[in-house]
């Protein structure tokens, strides 16, 4: 089982372990809407799903904004592979957000912070507050009215159970970064 600590300076040291469950948050340059088309989130999925399948990591859930997105991820063996995984991310989805906007070699990726997810509260506390963050930040009503998130796709295996998890496991005190 693999286990390391991240070793640069200027972030707080995070433990990996391999098939864990991570929280990551990532956000945009200055706050700035750079996703704020679909077809831009679409670039930034994408990314997301081929990195993920590259690195052979599960992508349990997840949400893009218009400048930031959330993501519940399973561990391979390999967990420190995660830093190179939202790297590339970044690398790829800024490449192709800039080439869209006409505006080579602009960064857009500010920074990202995972957090390893210890419990089952603390898992379904952050599910549902990956799936209501569009809700919070004004953009529906509903989560279910939300194009780019894994809402849907749970509601449409057990809606029942989704709606008993939200109700269960409120994320109102989860402590994410997303002032956005």
């Amino acid at each position: 089982m693999e286990s390391l600590y991240k070793t640069y300076t200027h972030a707080p040291t995070h433990y990996f372990s391999s098939h864990a469950v991570y929280m990551v948050t990532a956000g945009a340059l200055h706050r700035e809407h750079f996703i704020g088309s679909d077809q831009k989130k679409q670039c930034v999925l994408n990314d997301i799903r081929h990195e993920i399948e590259r690195y052979k990591w599960e992508l349990v859930a997840w949400v893009i904004l218009s400048n930031h997105y959330h993501m519940l991820l399973r561990a391979p063996e390999k967990a420190a592979t995660l830093i190179r995984l939202i790297k590339n991310i970044h690398t790829y989805s800024a490449g192709k957000l800039n080439k869209l906007d006409d505006s080579p070699s602009r960064q857009v990726w500010w920074n990202y912070w995972d957090t390893c997810i210890t419990n089952d509260r603390s898992f379904y506390a952050r599910l549902n507050y990956i799936h209501w963050n569009p809700v919070k930040h004004g953009v529906v009503r509903r989560p279910e009215q939300y194009r780019f998130s894994s809402y849907n796709d749970y509601y449409a295996v057990d809606a029942a159970r989704t709606a008993e998890l939200e109700g269960d496991y409120p994320f109102d005190r989860v402590q994410v970064f997303d002032e956005f």
